[in-house]
């Protein structure tokens, strides 16, 4: 063999191993992309999964939320009928009281009627008493 023949087969040598670095430069890219990518779709799976969790909880709050505002509207109602009925009690209460207001004044009245007859009464037996000479009627 000839320096040309081993200088030309050096040559290609060369050639192929830069070759094979290049070769190897890029299974090394590809490898760590393809690993990138599973890690990458790994991550979006555990996303998906607690996404969805997250939506049924939201789910059940809203659902409980719902059946907190219908109990408080009925205790709303119930408590706005309540207060008709007391405002009505109420009413009826200031009746009683004015209706009570008018006996009492009216019982004054008699009462100070009957004092007046019973004054007048005693008056009247002292009169007798005093024509009968003490001795009453």
């Amino acid at each position: 063999m000839t320096d040309a023949q081993i200088q030309d087969i050096y040559a290609r040598l060369d050639s192929l191993t830069e070759e094979v670095n290049s070769l190897k430069i890029q299974i090394g890219v590809v490898g760590t992309t393809q690993y990138a990518v599973v890690q990458i779709l790994d991550r979006l799976e555990r996303v998906e999964t607690t996404q969805a969790q997250h939506t049924q909880l939201l789910n059940q709050h809203t659902q409980l939320l719902n059946q907190h505002t219908q109990s408080l509207n009925q205790h709303t109602q119930l408590l706005n009928q309540h207060t008709q009925s007391l405002a009505q009690h109420t009413q009826s209460l200031a009746q009683h009281t004015q209706l009570l207001n008018q006996h009492t004044q009216s019982l004054n009245q008699h009462t100070q009627s009957l004092n007046q007859h019973t004054q007048l009464l005693n008056e009247i037996l002292q009169i007798l008493r005093d024509r009968n000479g003490g001795s009453g009627i």
